[in-house]
């Protein structure tokens, strides 16, 4: 067969290569017949958080966006039963450009929740549209930062301390009830009182101290109790302690003393620091004394000597020491007992001070303000002579005699003579102070107590208020 183009055609072919080039192919589109077609919007509806209970309301928009009618044939939910549809999911047919708006609820119920709405349609390329659905719960929640301290590695007896915020975190209230404490050598030290509200976004700090006494490594946990469903929050301690701090060695002695008129001394001299480091500080405090008592821990260092105890009863020193480092020691204590001596021994003290109260004693068958009536005017330091003449033992006397403060004030005999013995309390005239006021006497016989008694006198100044009699050599005490 002949392939050659004959002269005609491939003319005619020349002229339209040339002669074509002017024109443009159009593109034939082939989607055709566009029918219902739907649009939702938003695909997520997201509640936030809620209070227990409470109902929120939010909306999604579907919209007929093809070029016929779109059939809606309902909108149906699943997941969490928290959501209800409240409107607009109703089968309908929706012409075209036209929107239904559908209103969804969530009601929290104590945990977060999920679910989508469903919505059905005609349109071929999205029978199912799915809107997702989120709602929280506004529960406390309390965030403590940070959750772990590593104190390292300090000399026992230094205190050192760091600080933990306490966040309310949640979208509601936050309430710390109560502190779980760490053992020692850990604590907790707050400025605040208990329980603590904290509103969203609020804090406040604690202080953890870690002041180990001894060498070692400790571990603890503070826990902090709140009414954040998640439960207590927990700060894990940690630290070590190389070497021992110093140790504080206390005694008093004698012990015990003739109250008044014997001294004694506490001593801490034997104190010391297994390191081997000096001493630089000795630190006695009285902690400790009877009720009425006047008394006070001498001046001085290692040693505190000239105690002298007022009222009978037990006194109690504390000692500190503290080495060149600064590490402080363990307290140490001890007691002291005064005992009096005499076979009577009577003493006051009172509440109120600036109201000047006087102790008297009468000798038997004696009469106030009288050489038989043993007070101030009369008594300091056995000037009377009662009993048996001459002989000193028999005779009152007035150790203590106080104006401004609150006593203590005591009458004491050696041997007291046969017969009966009154005790009264004198609101002397002329004090600052005028109110009632609650006045003790305590009756000692042979060292030990046997009779006490407190009143409110509060008669007017310048009131003899009787308060024993006591009877020797029987010992027995009376009051009226």
């Amino acid at each position: 067969m002949n392939r050659s183009l004959s002269p005609l055609l491939a003319s005619s072919l020349l002229t339209c290569l040339v002669g074509c080039i002017d024109y443009e192919v159009e593109k034939v589109d082939t989607e055709v017949g566009v029918g219902p077609k739907i649009d939702v919007s938003p695909q997520q509806l997201n509640f936030g958080a809620a209070e227990v209970g409470e109902e929120m309301v939010q909306t999604f928009i579907i919209e007929s966006v093809g070029e016929t009618t779109l059939d809606m044939r309902g909108v149906q939910l699943s997941g969490s039963g928290a959501f209800t549809l409240l409107s607009g999911a109703e089968a309908r047919n929706i012409p075209v450009g036209r929107k239904v708006e559908v209103e969804v609820a969530f009601v929290a119920s104590g945990a977060d929740e999920s679910g989508d709405a469903v919505v059905f349609s005609d349109d071929p390329t999205a029978p199912k549209v799915f809107v997702q659905l989120l709602g929280g719960v506004a529960a406390p929640q309390l965030t403590v930062d940070p959750t772990s301290i590593d104190f390292g590695e300090i000399q026992a007896g230094v205190e050192v301390s760091e600080t933990v915020r306490l966040m309310s975190t949640g979208a509601d209230t936050v309430t710390v009830s109560e502190f779980n404490f760490p053992d020692a050598p850990f604590g907790v030290n707050w400025a605040f009182g208990l329980p603590l509200e904290l509103e969203p976004g609020e804090s406040e700090d604690v202080e953890i101290t870690y002041r180990p006494t001894a060498a070692g490594e400790f571990t603890g946990v503070a826990g902090f109790v709140s009414d954040d469903p998640s439960g207590v929050d927990e700060v894990a301690l940690m630290g070590t302690a190389d070497a021992d701090a110093p140790v504080a060695i206390c005694s008093v002695a004698p012990d015990p003393v003739d109250t008044l008129y014997e001294d004694a001394t506490w001593y801490g001299s034997a104190s010391y620091d297994p390191n081997g480091y000096r001493l630089i500080d000795y630190d006695w405090t009285l902690i400790s004394k009877p009720s009425g008592s006047s008394a006070s821990m001498p001046r001085g260092s290692s040693d505190r000597s000239g105690f002298v105890t007022d009222v009978a009863g037990i006194y109690i020193g504390r000692l500190v020491v503290t080495n060149e480092l600064g590490v402080q020691s363990n307290a140490c204590e001890v007691s002291l007992e005064s005992i009096p001596s005499e076979d009577l021994w009577v003493e006051m003290y009172w509440t109120h001070n600036n109201d000047d109260m006087d102790l008297h004693l009468l000798a038997p068958g004696g009469s106030l303000t009288a050489t038989t009536d043993c007070y101030f005017a009369n008594c300091t330091g056995r000037r009377l002579d009662w009993g048996t003449r001459s002989d000193s033992s028999d005779d009152p006397s007035l150790d203590l005699d106080d104006i401004p403060g609150t006593g203590p004030e005591n009458i004491n005999i050696g041997s007291p003579q046969t017969g009966d013995f009154e005790v009264y309390v004198h609101d002397y005239p002329g004090s600052s102070y005028n109110g009632s006021n609650d006045v003790t006497v305590n009756i000692y016989i042979a060292g030990a107590l046997v009779w006490s008694d407190t009143r409110d006198i509060n008669m007017g100044e310048d009131h003899y208020e009787h308060y024993a009699t006591v009877s020797w050599p029987s010992a027995i005490i009376t009051s009226r």
